[in-house]
């Protein structure tokens, strides 16, 4: 796997871990071994980011006003 792809999917399995999803379910999901997720996890201490508030994901809702201009 290339350095670029293996990155991407590091990335990927973040947000789905970030969003609560299982890590057996990301490793399926991801096509990855169970062991590289749990290395990616403790490496990059993920626990200590998904706990921050500043990194967890964001929703955002728009709500769209129609204007009719009178």
């Amino acid at each position: 796997m290339s350095k670029l792809a293996n990155l991407y999917l590091k990335d990927q399995a973040f947000k789905l871990y970030s969003t609560g999803m299982k890590p057996a379910d990301i490793a399926k999901e991801l096509n990855i071994t169970p062991n590289t997720l749990s290395t990616w996890k403790t490496n990059d201490k993920w626990d200590e980011k998904v706990n921050d508030n500043n990194l967890l994901p964001v929703s955002v809702s728009f709500i769209f006003i129609k204007f009719d201009g009178s």
